[in-house]
């Protein structure tokens, strides 16, 4: 049987989360967010608690002064093959990611809209990282938008666009957008999926590099 060992994780979800904390220049810790793949083929060796108690019990044990005042958000997701893979974001509570959302018409210009708004989300004129999720619902185009600056920050690699993907067109015109509203962009994201015709979810959330710390953790099953 393949399996994983719970408490194996946890020491490694607090060395990550505890290294995080001090190698940055946080100050004070304002979140904490976990997205973690759970491989279908994996089981727990000496367990029967959820996934979501094992991370809360590793993120607090690296935290204990502040576990109680440092909000924890978790997303799962089910992929085939034998590991766990957990992606880490600590962030400054002085500087947390900035989140916009619009239901803008289906004529309306994305571009257009996310270099309008610039001046709320682009913090000091430093170049910013950006994450946009375009489509689904008003929900699910906040997470697509979340996920796509943490790849950024955790410096996950893009792979290219499809010749054709609407995504490269939309990346070209926002980027020349806020260049040319003075809000340069750093590094952009972008996460789709299919909406209804008569409605387009725009959701932004733009963070700088400085403000947030990012950790991965991966554990492989072992072969009893």
């Amino acid at each position: 049987m393949s399996t994983i060992d719970s408490q194996e994780l946890i020491r490694q979800i607090e060395h990550a989360v505890r290294t995080l904390g001090t190698s940055r220049d946080i100050a004070c810790i304002g979140g904490c967010s976990v997205f973690a793949t759970l491989g279908m083929d994996v089981r727990w060796s000496d367990t029967t608690r959820p996934l979501g108690d094992l991370l809360a019990t590793g993120i607090r044990a690296a935290l204990p002064t502040r576990a109680d005042t440092v909000p924890l958000e978790v997303h799962y997701d089910i992929a085939p093959g034998s590991r766990v893979e957990l992606r880490i974001a600590l962030t400054d509570v002085d500087a947390p990611p900035c989140a916009l959302l619009k239901m803008l018409n289906p004529s309306d210009s994305i571009a257009e809209w996310v270099a309008q708004t610039a001046p709320v989300w682009h913090r000091g004129g430093a170049g910013q990282m950006l994450g946009l999720g375009v489509g689904g619902n008003p929900e699910s185009a906040m997470l697509m938008a979340r996920t796509a600056l943490l790849d950024i920050g955790g410096q996950v690699e893009a792979h290219a666009y499809d010749p054709g993907d609407w995504r490269a067109t939309l990346h070209e015109a926002v980027l020349a957008g806020c260049t040319a509203a003075g809000y340069p962009v750093q590094a952009l994201r972008i996460v789709g999926a299919p909406t209804h015709a008569g409605t387009k979810p725009i959701a932004l959330m733009s963070g700088g590099p400085a403000a947030t710390a990012y950790a991965r953790v991966e554990l492989e099953v072992t072969h009893a």
